[in-house]
């Protein structure tokens, strides 16, 4: 019975590969224009359209970070308690990576990264269960998915010199979840959440010049979330091949201070 089952998974995977196709990048209306977006690309399983303008990153150190939203249809879509983890995992996404070649400030002078979530598909979480159990019929660490309940995240992102307004870089972003290696969610926003480190990662990317060294080193006290409760997910998932999306920390006594690496919530766009 398990080899029968080994069996029909690969060969369903198989058959499933070539409906996994990611959606197009997003044009939502978030970035200030589109024109200068190259065409399309395959980065991985990511699809992406992106700009840089070396002559205004030239010299770049310091950046602040605003806190990413989500656009008004998916939070009509999706609801706003069940972004809210999405998001704070992007925020501290884009702060840890970007924190690797820049120095993150709340300095309204300088260049201004800002970025949305576009699009949420949702995970389903009877094929991720289904598609957990199975896994464990397959030898090694290897997560097969339905080719149903596919979550996936789309983004776009932007970065702008506030005094001369000169566009740096924008990157518009997109991935759907495979049927191979990425793990369920019991979440609905679970294959969205685990993609918040690649799409911040094609950030990173998108605006550092080659031959660039890095400017500063990762200061994980500068940027909130980082690392918050990985190891648990990491063992959590390993043990029941399920991602866990923590929930949102509250503060009973009231609401928290900005961080001092991003930007308060109270500028504007």
């Amino acid at each position: 019975m398990r080899r029968k089952l080994q069996v029909a998974l690969a060969s369903g995977a198989g058959l499933a590969l070539a409906g996994c196709v990611t959606a197009a990048p997003t044009e939502s209306g978030f970035l200030s224009s589109y024109a200068a977006l190259e065409v399309a690309e395959q980065a991985g399983t990511a699809r992406l359209r992106q700009f840089q303008d070396a002559a205004t990153l030239a010299g770049v150190t310091r950046i602040s970070i605003a806190p990413t939203i989500a656009l008004p249809e998916v939070v009509a879509e999706m609801g706003e308690d069940a972004l809210a983890p999405l998001l704070m995992e992007i925020d501290a996404e884009l702060c840890r990576e970007l924190a690797e070649r820049f120095e993150i400030t709340a300095d309204p002078a300088a260049l201004r990264v800002r970025a949305a979530v576009t699009a949420v598909a949702r995970t389903g979480a009877a094929s991720s269960l289904f598609s957990a159990a199975a896994s464990r019929a397959i030898p090694g660490p290897v997560t097969v998915r339905l080719p149903i309940g596919l979550g996936g995240l789309s983004a776009e992102l932007e970065a702008r010199n506030p005094k001369t307004g000169a566009l740096a870089a924008q990157l518009s972003w997109s991935r759907r979840a495979q049927v191979l290696m990425d793990g369920g969610s019991l979440s609905e926003i679970g294959d969205a959440h685990q993609m918040a480190e690649p799409f911040a990662d094609a950030a990173l990317r998108v605006m550092t010049l080659a031959g660039v060294e890095p400017a500063a080193t990762l200061n994980p006290e500068t940027c909130p979330g980082v690392n918050s409760g990985a190891a648990g997910r990491f063992v959590a998932a390993r043990v029941t091949g399920l991602h866990f999306v923590p929930g949102v920390p509250t503060d009973e006594a009231g609401p928290a201070e900005p961080a001092p690496a991003l930007v308060p919530k109270t500028t504007a766009p």
